[in-house]
């Protein structure tokens, strides 16, 4: 066994149901790990599957364990059973406490379908020594399935009068961007790849579980004193996610590529746009709401999706005269439990 170091980075990745996935997340991050760079958590919300033994097995065939009450900071690797479906708000912040417990300067927040290059890592530790006045970091997202194709600039634009978000640069190739090209300016980093100074958290707490999927990123923006001037998109590190199987998040049948018909997806995107305008753009609730209703009604009659109705009017109704956070398929069970803990070879 080797002596533990460490590490300046702690990822969080969550799963449920989707071992696969994240089987090819954790391989990804190995070297980092192995180069005394990293630390991991993974969250597991209470999978129904066989999830958590094979990442486990995964975790035994490259860790040594670790005593389970030998405390937070002697561990390089930690598996986690949440207790319950927690969504990615109360999922992630499992995890979260646990890296700031280890005294991690920064925490990384993986989508569990995402798969890191090489130099991920040191490109984000670069970028956030080069940038003190930054606090959170997005990579170049690119497609897993068209690897030069851009699929998020680091994160977003978002117009709240609307509740539209726009992707400056997806579908153009990563090789064609221009080194010398001024950065993007971002309202918000995608929660498929957040890198964040662990002082972050320290100060305005973690993500909020109003919410259960979506706009938890947009949402910790707000509450950052600096807002989105404390962003910043490190355009060469470079992470590939595949797109929408984080919808198993759900307990979605949805396919990967058939996303945009699942009732749940309908359910969590509407309630949390509201949810989110109703806490932090209080003036354009109204219109906003409205806006977003008109499109998405022409949009299911234009593309055949009237079984999506039912779930947006409930999002609305939650969101609007019910709930203070989102219930709908939130399934807390069990204490959390940590697993596993193991320290690399």
């Amino acid at each position: 066994m080797t002596e533990s170091i460490a590490p300046a980075v702690c990822a969080v990745v969550l799963n449920w149901n989707r071992a696969a996935d994240t089987l090819g997340c954790l391989n990804s991050l190995l070297p980092a790990v192995a180069a005394g760079k990293l630390c991991v958590v993974v969250c597991d919300n209470a999978s129904s599957d066989l999830s958590r033994s094979r990442i486990q097995d995964w975790a035994q065939a490259n860790f040594d364990s670790v005593e389970l009450g030998a405390g937070d900071g002697s561990w390089d690797f930690a598996l986690i059973n949440t207790g319950g479906n927690l969504g990615y708000s109360g999922g992630n912040n499992v995890g979260i406490r646990h890296a700031l417990n280890k005294g991690v300067d920064y925490i990384w927040v993986l989508n569990n379908d995402t798969v890191i290059a090489d130099s991920a890592v040191d490109r984000l530790l670069e970028c956030a020594a080069s940038n003190p006045s930054k606090r959170i970091f997005g990579s170049t997202i690119l497609d897993f399935r068209d690897q030069g194709r851009i699929q998020y600039a680091g994160g977003g634009l978002y117009q709240p009068a609307t509740t539209i978000c726009r992707f400056p640069l997806r579908g153009e190739r990563y090789a064609d961007l221009d080194p010398e090209a001024a950065p993007v300016a971002l309202d918000y980093v995608t929660g498929a790849a957040l890198f964040c100074r662990a002082g972050v958290f320290r100060e305005i707490g973690l993500f909020d579980e109003g919410y259960f999927l979506y706009f938890e990123e947009l949402d910790l923006v707000e509450r950052i004193p600096e807002g989105k001037e404390s962003l910043y998109w490190c355009t060469d590190s470079v992470v590939y996610h595949k797109e929408g199987v984080s919808m198993a998040a759900l307990g979605s049948s949805a396919a990967p590529r058939g996303h945009l018909d699942s009732p749940e997806r309908e359910y969590c995107e509407n309630f949390s746009a509201l949810f989110f305008t109703r806490k932090h753009h209080r003036k354009w609730l109204f219109s906003a709401a409205m806006a977003r209703f008109m499109g998405k009604a022409v949009r299911f009659v234009v593309h055949n999706r009237l079984h999506l109705f039912p779930m947006l009017l409930r999002a609305y109704r939650d969101a609007l005269f019910r709930a203070e956070r989102q219930t709908e398929f939130r399934a807390a069970g069990s204490p959390e439990e940590v697993i596993w803990l193991g320290v690399i070879r």
